[in-house]
């Protein structure tokens, strides 16, 4: 356990694109006996798509992230909502669950993913993610007589977390003037017409806050107003 753990941290420490990421994460599954996994990453951004890194089938996350899954799915939905790790399975769904929820583990379970062990990463500065270890098995006993095993999968899952959060939330620069990806995203809800209080309530912080983001990109622009900060984001380059 410990070799495979220590080789899937040395492969996160000099991992330079997503690939390689999927790579790690697929050799520690393997090492620890699991079918599948699927971490998946919700973005604040109203222009960028879910970002998906699983080995389930391919044509199960197509139609998921086509049918825009993640906002109903109702493991994805407790995962926002409660920080901590839990295991589900066919008892998941309840008596009064909906019809969509039943039709959507059985959509599911056809390929193969009928209970698994979540692990919410939280908020972050680029939005909220979660990462899941699956099985083909109907209960959610999944793992339940080896807590060694899930202690070891939870360092694993953070650690995984960190290092996407490396390669894909870099700094911005708009007009050569470096911004955080909270006030770049601040910008971007401001050029689709939000009020403050709207983007706030989009990106889950204060009003006061949001506000306060938007003051800090205008006096590094040198511009007065909110809609002259928006015109140079017509300008953003990404810092690679």
């Amino acid at each position: 356990m410990e070799c495979v753990l220590q080789t899937f941290l040395d492969d996160l420490e000099v991992s330079g694109n997503i690939q390689q990421l999927r790579d790690a994460l697929t050799a520690l599954t393997s090492g620890f006996g699991l079918k599948s996994y699927a971490y998946l990453a919700l973005s604040n951004s109203p222009y960028h798509r879910p970002r998906l890194i699983s080995n389930y089938d391919i044509r199960w996350t197509g139609h998921y992230l086509d049918q825009f899954y993640h906002k109903s799915d109702p493991i994805i939905l407790r995962a926002l909502r409660d920080p901590k790790p839990f295991r589900w399975g066919a008892e998941f769904i309840g008596s009064a669950s909906s019809r969509f929820i039943r039709n959507f583990f059985h959509e599911a379970a056809s390929f193969g993913i009928c209970s698994g062990l979540t692990y919410p990463m939280g908020r972050w500065r680029a939005g909220r993610a979660a990462l899941t270890f699956a099985s083909d098995s109907s209960g959610s006993d999944f793992l339940v007589h080896a807590p060694e095993t899930c202690g070891v999968l939870r360092m694993a899952a953070y650690e995984f977390h960190r290092h996407f959060r490396r390669l894909v939330a870099p700094g911005y620069s708009v007009n050569g003037v470096a911004l955080s990806l909270r006030q770049v995203q601040c910008l971007e809800w401001i050029a689709m017409g939000k009020t403050i209080a709207e983007v706030a309530f989009l990106l889950g912080v204060a009003r006061s806050t949001a506000k306060h983001h938007l003051q800090v990109v205008r006096e590094k622009l040198n511009v007065h107003t909110s809609a002259q900060a928006v015109a140079a984001l017509a300008n953003l380059k990404r810092i690679l």
